[in-house]
């Protein structure tokens, strides 16, 4: 939450609750790391709980390594029991079984990005102040996306 894509993920994670009819609840959003470590835990606790999610969004890839390790612990099946969303094309994501649904960018351009961005602040007399740049992102549906299973659908979560 302390850095502007977290901020409008969480943005974004709201307004669709809001667009779906549904009270977005504080509680599914856990942002407090992008480790590994702690992408299990959260995940584990919540596949552990009375009304474990059917759908998770892994912020990142190293969240994601940590989400799997917890989904296999639990023996829940992809997408059949819980769909799984990641994000940027990693090889985790896409050599996982089912391949990882993901959200992702043009790292190669976000990279040049900030480089003419540094390069500008070093060789300009007057540099300016901070600058936006959007970058655009892209859906990529693979095989963990699936609708809840029948028995009724808890909310989606985010990791």
């Amino acid at each position: 939450e302390e850095i502007s894509p977290g901020r409008e993920r969480l943005e974004g994670f709201h307004a669709a609750h809001v667009d779906a009819g549904i009270v977005p609840e504080p509680s599914l959003v856990r942002s407090k790391s992008l480790s590994a470590e702690f992408g299990f835990r959260e995940c584990y606790a919540m596949l552990m709980s009375e009304r474990p999610p059917t759908a998770l969004i892994a912020g990142g890839n190293q969240i994601l390594i940590g989400a799997l390790r917890a989904i296999s612990l639990c023996n829940r099946r992809i997408p059949e029991e819980l769909s799984l969303i990641s994000c940027d094309h990693t090889p985790v994501a896409e050599l996982s079984t089912p391949p990882i649904t993901v959200i992702t960018r043009d790292l190669a351009e976000l990279g040049r990005a900030a480089a003419r961005t540094i390069i500008n602040r070093l060789t300009s007399d007057n540099p300016g102040g901070l600058r936006r740049i959007i970058l655009p992102t892209e859906f990529v549906l693979r095989q963990s996306c699936a609708p809840p299973p029948p028995e009724g659908a808890s909310p989606i979560t985010q990791v």
